[in-house]
């Protein structure tokens, strides 16, 4: 289930999903939120809701863009289930 091209914010994003599907997403990342440490940026990335590192707090990448690839927490609504989730650890 891919969102809409016009979906720019995690609202739209979660506002594009059947009704279901968006409180569970719309759940999942108030704990997201609510827990995560200072310093990420919630956003759209991948067409999924994610929270990246700024380029403010970590400049020095090799492509000069936010730790994107990283994607330290992202969650999605796709066709056979309603959370995926994709974590990583990148240590510097």
């Amino acid at each position: 289930m891919k969102p809409p091209s016009h979906v720019k914010t995690p609202e739209q994003y979660i506002a594009s999903l059947p009704a279901d599907r968006a409180k569970t997403i719309a759940d999942v990342r108030a704990l997201v939120n609510k827990h995560i440490p200072r310093g990420y940026d919630e956003c759209i990335v991948w067409g999924t809701i994610g929270w990246t590192i700024p380029l403010s707090r970590y400049p020095d990448t090799y492509n000069k863009q936010p730790i994107t690839p990283m994607r330290s927490f992202a969650v999605k609504s796709s066709a056979g289930s309603q959370i995926d989730t994709h974590t990583s650890v990148v240590a510097a």
